[in-house]
């Protein structure tokens, strides 16, 4: 009868636990039910307002070629361009990022080897009503783990301000950021705009069309590069989007022309 009462007792005490954690999101905390639509960072320049609901998770990854024949022949592949989001709390979330593999070809010499990465956080700070458009805030860090051939060396820091406008029948977006990078002198400040729309061609099928634009500081020896890109994507599920994009630069120090693909999976 002891032993009975024990059993029953420890089965009393962890069903209750059972039952919290199925209802719980995949990572132990939050709602296991999606509470809304899915929205990715990529594959676009632009970061989204959206920030991941509470316990969940969602991969975003990608290639991307390069070429450029402005000042010597270049062609660059980047993969696999790792976003990793976490929905911490309501509103806030985790987030790292690592450009992987990256292969620069240029003139014919090729240097290759693995990137920096980068964590941070994105806070949505305010949702849209009426006029007032969502706004959110990212702050991350570059660290210096990648291969020396292209490491920065140093802790690169970087705030990006996010608005977005939705309507029913398309979304503008836009970022502004600000970084301290490093360069061939040294540490210089830069700032960053975009500015994108995108709506839906179908229930599945989305496009987009966006400019982009980076200013290095006045001082600095880099140059302001303008860029134009569009692109696709594809909701296969509620909760994994494939997405298709292409691009050139509009002036000289741009790169001359970008393709990828990639996709995002919420968890």
């Amino acid at each position: 009868m002891k032993k009975f009462l024990i059993a029953a007792c420890t089965i009393a005490g962890i069903l209750p636990a059972g039952t919290l954690l199925a209802e719980s999101g995949p990572l132990g905390w939050g709602e296991r039910a999606f509470k809304q639509e899915m929205e990715t960072d990529r594959p676009d320049f632009t970061e989204g307002t959206q920030t991941m609901q509470p316990g969940h998770l969602q991969v975003e990854s990608g290639y991307t070629y390069t070429s450029d024949d402005d000042g010597g022949d270049l062609d660059e592949h980047v993969l696999p361009e790792l976003l990793l989001r976490i929905g911490v709390i309501d509103d806030l979330e985790f987030r790292l990022a690592w450009e992987g593999y990256i292969s620069s070809k240029v003139d014919g010499h090729t240097d290759d080897g693995l990137s920096d990465f980068s964590v941070g956080f994105k806070h949505r700070m305010y949702q849209q009503a009426g006029h007032i458009p969502d706004f959110s805030f990212i702050g991350e860090l570059s660290l210096p783990a990648g291969s020396s051939e292209l490491s920065s060396d140093e802790v690169v820091p970087e705030v990006k301000f996010l608005w977005g406008y939705g309507f029913e029948r398309f979304d503008l977006a836009g970022n502004l950021n600000f970084s301290g990078p490093i360069g061939e002198e040294g540490r210089y400040f830069e700032v960053a705009n975009s500015e994108t729309i995108g709506f839906d061609l179908t229930e599945s099928i989305g496009a987009y069309i966006e400019y982009f634009g980076i200013y290095p500081a006045e001082d600095a020896i880099e140059t302001t590069e303008h860029y134009l890109n569009g692109g696709f994507t594809y909701a296969a599920t509620d909760s994994l989007q494939l997405d298709l994009r292409a691009g050139f630069g509009m002036n000289d120090a741009a790169a001359d022309f970008f393709t990828g693909v990639g996709l995002a999976l919420r968890i």
